[in-house]
């Protein structure tokens, strides 16, 4: 949504019919005078933020004031990309094409789709070949990251939704024994003492939010007694492509993580 096209009355409307109503108008409320503020000091040092910068350019390019010399255009994180930042590929696409032939590339997961806040739009994935009827899609199916073990929980987990791409993951590093266990949420410091006790060489611990809140008041107390263990806290969202020897992911409860 382009807000600094829209009026505070425009955007009610558009959510006047859904069933957060009553929690989507109170955090406008919240936010609006300080989306006014910014939309002011913008205007009155002559300057963009990120997002008008991206729809200026779309107009340029639209308009024919910038004519795009690029006929190869390649999209990495794909599954990141937001409907305006879309436009701006399709408008080079477009003029592009009508001089001369034009190829877009694009690599991304929507199983990897977590930059929502940011104005990323998980459809713009899932509907890429009904987008652009002339693609071919060629699947990367094997992860090097993690083994089997973890990818059967991992696969069978995220494709509890309906709306994600069926597909199957395969890894690259392939074990017997088990890899993911649950645990009360109480027992973190009967298992880091437990792994202290029983590893040979220092081991890495990642501890894993869903946001800052969840970080264990005892963090300090147990990164002092638990010599073997490198202890650290992350949240999940800030640990994509990190790794460890052992990984806890925190309050695991209803309405905390997953949030619903």
């Amino acid at each position: 949504m382009r807000l600094w096209r829209r009026r505070k009355k425009n955007i009610q409307q558009l959510i006047v019919d859904d069933e957060d109503y009553s929690r989507l108008n109170s955090e406008l409320a919240l936010v609006w005078p300080c989306y006014q503020a910014w939309s002011q000091n913008l205007k009155e040092n002559n300057h963009v933020d990120f997002n008008m910068m991206i729809s200026k350019a779309t107009q340029y390019v639209e308009k024919g004031k910038f004519a795009p010399p690029w006929r190869f255009i390649m999209i990495d994180e794909y599954q990141d990309i937001s409907p305006d930042r879309l436009a701006l590929i399709e408008a080079i696409c477009e003029k592009q094409r009508e001089r001369a032939s034009c190829s877009l590339f694009a690599v991304g997961d929507d199983w990897q789709s977590i930059y929502q806040f940011a104005g990323s739009d998980v459809d713009l994935t899932t509907g890429f070949e009904a987008r652009f009827p002339n693609s071919t899609v060629h699947h990367l199916d094997t992860t090097y990251r993690f083994n089997n073990m973890i990818g059967e929980v991992s696969n069978r987990f995220v494709q509890q939704n309906p709306a994600q791409i069926k597909k199957e993951l395969n890894s690259f590093k392939t074990q017997k024994k088990k890899a993911v266990y649950l645990a009360p949420s109480n027992s973190v410091e009967k298992i880091l003492d437990g792994l202290d006790r029983t590893v040979k060489t220092r081991q890495s611990v990642l501890l894993l939010g869903r946001n800052h809140y969840h970080k264990p008041e005892l963090l300090d107390d147990w990164e002092k007694s638990y010599r073997n263990l490198d202890l650290r806290f992350m949240t999940c969202h800030a640990s994509k492509g990190k790794e460890a020897d052992f990984v806890i992911v925190l309050n695991v409860d209803e309405g905390q993580f997953p949030l619903r």
